[in-house]
């Protein structure tokens, strides 16, 4: 992967948790269109976006049950 793509994956990231935090304290109807804007722009944002939700997701699990949790989400990473 080049430093290029790195960099929009990253930013593409950035937006997505952004989105998440926002949407989950609460948004408003104009918030909303513009999220769904935000994700009809582009099949990469929705990927980005449902990365950072199961990884959302993943941390949750995490905290109830630590380790067992843990370690599938490290051997997960280690996938290709």
């Amino acid at each position: 992967m080049s430093a290029d793509e790195r960099q929009v994956r990253d930013l593409l990231a950035r937006q997505a948790a952004e989105w998440f935090v926002n949407l989950r304290a609460g948004g408003d109807a104009a918030q909303l269109r513009a999220f769904g804007a935000w994700l009809r722009s582009s099949p990469q944002h929705v990927e980005a976006y449902l990365q950072i939700a199961q990884t959302a997701r993943e941390l949750k699990a995490a905290a109830a049950d630590p380790e067992l949790v843990l370690a599938a989400m490290l051997a997960k990473r280690r996938e290709p």
